[in-house]
């Protein structure tokens, strides 16, 4: 970590704020529809962050940040690298 460019933090920050605000819009949208109530919101939330804790503690946090950041990314558990 310690070779890391200021601008890759920069962009990678970026990059999770842009996905953050992109969320953000989302949740608000589903609750002013009556999709979601506020306590679904937060079980999403914990569920995510319990989910990312553990995909990322074995591996490559940042890999997994790009891959999930796909257009076309779900919410699949990601392949083990000998499934690659």
């Amino acid at each position: 970590m310690d070779n890391v460019r200021v601008d890759d933090w920069t962009q990678l920050l970026t990059l999770l704020l842009s996905q953050r605000l992109e969320i953000n819009a989302m949740e608000s949208a589903l609750k002013n529809a009556g999709i979601l109530t506020a306590a679904q919101v937060t079980e999403i939330r914990r569920q995510a962050m319990n989910t990312a804790k553990a995909w990322s503690a074995d591996g490559d946090a940042l890999a997994l940040l790009k891959v999930h950041s796909s257009p076309d990314a779900t919410m699949l558990v990601p392949l083990r690298q000998e499934e690659l």
